[in-house]
């Protein structure tokens, strides 16, 4: 946790260091809360709408949180940080269903379950690459 305190100390709010916990905490406990009432709606709009709908929409809201995030750099302005993380955690909620709907249409009944694997894992990966990629490129070496 220290570490992550070290990295974004400038967004996070609070003077002391509990203060600064607990909002790292809720800036990652905002994924597993806006998966449990968006799963459905999203399962809904997939069925619905089709693979290129949901990957538009989650493709706009994780870009536009992304943005938000970046101009939410100083700790008077943690609401907006949060507002950015939560809107990134609505578009997850429409791409963990990608993989299982992509591997239903695209593949035979007998690839289904490896592809959907395939899909699931990749986006663990990503996520592996992204943090590698952020430690190489903060601390100006490959040295993790």
């Amino acid at each position: 946790m220290l570490q992550v305190l070290l990295y974004y100390n400038a967004s996070l709010p609070g003077r002391s260091t509990y203060m600064k916990e607990v909002a790292v905490d809720w800036l990652s406990m905002v994924y597993m809360l806006a998966y449990i009432p968006l799963i459905l709606p999203a399962t809904w709009l997939l069925d619905r709408r089709g693979l290129r709908t949901v990957a538009v929409i989650a493709t706009f809201l994780n870009a536009l949180g992304a943005w938000l995030k970046c101009a939410a750099i100083r700790p008077d302005l943690f609401p907006v940080l949060m507002m950015a993380q939560t809107i990134c955690a609505v578009a997850q909620v429409f791409i963990l269903g990608i993989p299982a709907r992509l591997a239903a249409v695209w593949c035979g009944p007998n690839e289904v379950s490896t592809a959907t694997a395939i899909g699931v894992f990749g986006n663990q990966v990503h996520s592996v690459v992204v943090v590698v990629v952020i430690v190489v490129v903060v601390s100006g070496s490959w040295v993790l």
